[in-house]
């Protein structure tokens, strides 16, 4: 009897202690598959956040467009306006912003530096005047990347 209660002491003390071969390769599976998911989305929304910049740098042109069409009634000519020309001048200067230009008409091209590894992307707003307010239509190459919505 006490020969039997040694053993299973004795195999009590020599059971299996940590995880299998199998086990950690499952989970070593597992990590791989949602890096492979993960890292890719994680890169689109780092560069669209750089890019947001670009967006940004458009603002206060835009909003002295509004102004200037609240006063004249028209967005044509908006860019010989002296304010709206600082503005202008002035929008560029972001760390990923590489112009910001408008023409007669009022539309806004605003182009980034090379974002990410993606190339340069360009963010269009032309005015358009409607019962007295000023409405923005965006096109450009942020379209079908979704970064302009």
């Amino acid at each position: 009897m006490k020969n039997l209660q040694q053993m299973k002491t004795l195999a009590t003390k020599n059971a299996q202690k940590g995880f299998t071969l199998i086990e950690l390769m499952i989970v070593v599976a597992i990590i791989g598959i949602l890096a492979a998911v993960a890292l890719p989305a994680y890169q689109d929304y780092i560069a669209k956040a750089a890019f947001s910049e670009t967006i940004a740098a458009t603002s206060g042109v835009k909003t002295a467009v509004n102004v200037y069409a609240q006063i004249e009634g028209k967005v044509e000519d908006a860019k010989l306006d002296a304010t709206v020309a600082k503005l202008l001048a002035g929008a560029d200067k972001g760390a990923t912003v590489a112009s910001v230009i408008m023409d007669d008409d009022g539309k806004i091209t605003a182009t980034s530096e090379d974002v990410k590894g993606m190339g340069s992307i360009t963010y269009i707003i032309t005015p358009e005047m409607s019962v007295g307010a000023v409405i923005w239509v965006q096109s450009g190459t942020c379209q079908g990347k979704g970064w302009c919505k």
